[in-house]
């Protein structure tokens, strides 16, 4: 299924209450970041569906939660976009272990070296810890 995912879905509501980010106005809605589950190791795992949409009002779209998003951002070369994100879009520290399981997933990725720096960077001893009990 195709689904708004990265930076839009970070400027969207999601049902996990979390902030995402706030620069809605900076966003070009005209031109929707639209992803492929199927191509994805995460499928439809995080993806809901949306009618808040700007420009898009009363359309369904399917829409990454912020995890989700975050993951996919995690899987491109933008990871220096997400310094800062545990703080300034997910503000839950009740969501780590979700967090942390969905990106050890990607252990195996090409850049996985970068993506631990960021999750090290982000959640310092906790994420040391949780790959310690993996």
């Amino acid at each position: 299924m195709k689904y708004i995912s990265g930076f839009q879905a970070l400027n969207l509501e999601c049902p996990l209450n979390t902030p995402g980010d706030w620069h809605q106005d900076n966003i070009d809605w005209n031109n929707i970041n639209l992803l492929e589950s199927d191509d994805s190791q995460f499928k439809d795992w995080g993806i809901f569906v949306s009618r808040k949409i700007p420009g898009h009002i009363g359309e369904d779209f399917f829409v990454a939660n912020h995890i989700r998003a975050i993951l996919d951002i995690l899987q491109t070369k933008s990871l220096n976009e997400l310094k800062g994100f545990r703080h300034d879009f997910i503000c839950d520290e009740t969501l780590n272990n979700t967090i942390f399981e969905k990106v050890f997933e990607l252990k195996n990725s090409p850049n996985w070296d970068k993506i631990d720096k960021i999750m090290s960077k982000e959640y310092y001893k906790l994420w040391r810890q949780f790959k310690e009990k993996m």
